[in-house]
């Protein structure tokens, strides 16, 4: 259990979001089977608007994913329910006083042989939104016990997710940075070959750029390496004279 959990959490780990969701599933479900209760499990995690708001999803197989298509279509159902809540669902049925709870989802469900429904949060604070939903095939609920391994798991996937989106931010930060850095010197250098403003010197590497439809910090990498030595970044005219 202890390896588990750590792999899961790894942020180091090159696994994508959906598959490590896809693992969180597959333990889940082999944790309900152990205890006797025969189900499927999907984990689903949606992004913050600002980053579009798209989901990423696990599954335990394939009728695990056939629901959670149906819930990341935008189709009311226990894990879009939970999410909105916040609150959590243990072993709730598809129907209520002999109405659907979910239209749509629930007829699809139980066209699959889902009896009732259970879900655990995934937090994942400013990562997005998550949950891991459980779909079962019989009558019997989730032992307390074993629901309380559930949540561990799913603590231990949202720290991992977490974790690899720091890491994913910090490396973006870091390529502009250096970025940055190149653009600065190969600006310095222009300057001083053309005998020019810095600013003017980042106008013509710019231009350039755009001209060739290059990033610009390739662009300073070629100057900066000697690859680009002609117009318009050859000498000045007056260097080129006295052999400066």
């Amino acid at each position: 259990m202890l390896i588990t959990v750590l792999r899961l959490s790894d942020a180091s780990s090159a696994q994508s979001a959906s598959q490590r969701l896809g693992v969180l599933a597959r333990l889940v479900r082999d944790r309900l089977l152990a205890v006797g209760v025969s189900a499927e499990a999907a984990a689903l995690v949606q992004a913050p608007r600002a980053r579009g708001g798209g989901w990423d999803c696990g599954d335990s197989g394939p009728l695990a994913a056939r629901l959670a298509r149906e819930e990341g279509g935008r189709r009311p159902g226990p894990g879009r329910d939970t999410l909105r809540r916040g609150t959590p669902l243990t072993g709730v049925g598809l129907e209520s006083a002999g109405r659907v709870l979910w239209p749509g989802f629930g007829a699809a469900a139980s066209a699959v042989g889902v009896r009732a429904v259970t879900t655990v949060a995934l937090p994942l604070a400013d990562r997005g939104r998550g949950v891991v939903v459980v779909y079962h095939l019989d009558e019997r609920l989730v032992p307390e016990d074993c629901l309380t391994e559930v949540r561990f798991l799913a603590m231990a996937c949202a720290q991992g997710l977490r974790h690899q989106e720091a890491l994913r931010v910090c490396g973006q930060l870091e390529g502009a940075l250096q970025s940055r850095v190149l653009i600065e010197q190969a600006k310095g250098q222009v300057s001083e070959r053309r005998e020019c403003t810095p600013d003017a010197a980042f106008a013509l590497l710019r231009s350039y750029a755009r001209a060739h439809q290059v990033a610009l910090h390739e662009v300073a990498r070629w100057v900066l390496d000697g690859t680009l030595t002609a117009s318009p970044f050859d000498r000045s005219p007056l260097r080129r004279a006295t052999g400066a």
